[in-house]
């Protein structure tokens, strides 16, 4: 007599975990975060399988929930992702006595590598996802400008100083509508050493002419990044930029000065 079926995600600290799925007589419920000691779902972390056929709620009087549940029986299995970690649980429970234990130890078994694939998935994604956020806040705090490209070649992220400089839009960026800020006398080159780069997938620098929002070009230094995935494969460039217009006014200052010199 199943009643209360739940999945569960360890917490890191150890000592909690987060239900993740919760069903309920013949409906779910909202998600909540509880700690595991003097629990089942505690004796259960660490373990292939744990049962309580009978007398679950006296075993654990210190369980509330089992107590407002009125629960009999329980069973649970750990959940392990593929390094061997525990990583989450399942847990099922009755208001009567369990007529079969073995089948639903059994049953649990089953279940539990679909389960636990799963869940890694989702804490893949999560930290991805954190990676990604706190990338993104990196990119955006300094000065640099930073782009991203895939394997099209076309660019498919800018960050917020990109377009602070330009004073264009990500959508009017993306793809390849970067190049239309190009000094026309740079973009052939420019557009010659980007594509050549990803034949070789190597590091690149180019300096050009990039317009800014207020309609003056100036002088950029772009230096082009392979990046991979976590198989090792290359898919795309990151690229860093940085004004460099005084640097070239300063160059051709001094040139000036040295043909000035080379005339006396």
């Amino acid at each position: 007599d199943c009643f209360y079926v739940c999945i569960d995600r360890l917490d890191g600290d150890g000592l909690s975990a987060t239900t993740l799925a919760v069903w309920c007589d013949g409906g779910f419920e909202d998600n909540v975060t509880y700690l595991l000691q003097d629990t089942p779902c505690g004796a259960v972390v660490g373990k292939d399988v744990c049962c309580f056929p009978a007398g679950v709620a006296r075993s654990f009087p210190h369980d509330q929930v089992l107590q407002d549940l009125r629960a009999e029986s329980y069973a649970g299995v750990t959940l392990w992702d593929s390094a061997g970690q525990a990583i989450g649980l399942i847990a099922v429970i009755g208001r009567k006595p369990m007529n079969n234990p073995a089948l639903a130890e059994t049953t649990l078994r089953q279940v539990a590598p679909r389960a636990a694939g799963e869940l890694e998935r989702l804490r893949v994604e999560a930290a991805m996802g954190e990676s990604e956020q706190h990338y993104r806040t990196l990119a955006n705090g300094g000065r640099a400008l930073i782009w991203t490209s895939g394997m099209d070649k076309g660019c498919d992220y800018f960050n917020e100083p990109w377009l602070r400089f330009t004073g264009r839009s990500l959508e009017q960026e993306l793809g390849k509508g970067w190049v239309e800020g190009v000094h026309p006398d740079d973009v052939e080159q420019c557009v010659n050493i980007y594509a050549a780069a990803f034949e070789k997938r190597e590091f690149f620098s180019m300096d050009y002419r990039l317009r800014r929002s207020d309609g003056e070009y100036r002088w950029i230094r772009d230096d082009g990044n392979p990046r991979y995935n976590s198989q090792g494969e290359f898919i795309g460039y990151i690229g860093y930029c940085v004004d460099i217009t005084a640097n070239k006014r300063i160059a051709n200052a001094l040139n000036c000065v040295a043909t000035d010199f080379a005339q006396l």
